[in-house]
């Protein structure tokens, strides 16, 4: 299993920074995304870093896979806010998807 991890430090690093942009600009979210995106993403960095330094991996695959699973949700809240006409996002999806892909790659 080699995950490229500097190249997943630097996505990551710039799609949280891109999450927090977003979230700067959802000025009256009567939809609660802001506080959605923020749960999804709280704990991405822990999850990637566990599964990185894993001693399995088994242990490896859970945490990269609990990471997939809330980058998938936070890409489900950019692409409703992107087909809600709030805020584009689909540059965002982009970036989660490579990210996914990283670790997919580094799982099977």
């Amino acid at each position: 299993m080699e995950v490229k991890t500097k190249e997943l430090n630097r996505m990551l690093k710039e799609f949280l920074s891109d999450i927090n942009n977003i979230k700067s600009k959802l000025n009256g979210d009567i939809y609660n995304f802001k506080n959605l995106l923020s749960e999804t993403v709280y704990n991405l960095p822990e999850q990637i870093c566990k599964g990185l330094n894993a001693k399995s991996k088994i242990l490896s695959k859970k945490e990269f896979t609990i990471a997939m699973e809330a980058l998938e949700q936070c890409k489900s809240y950019l692409i409703m806010m992107e087909k809600m006409k709030m805020i584009p996002t689909m540059e965002v999806v982009k970036k989660v998807d490579k990210i996914n892909d990283i670790l997919i790659k580094s799982i099977s």
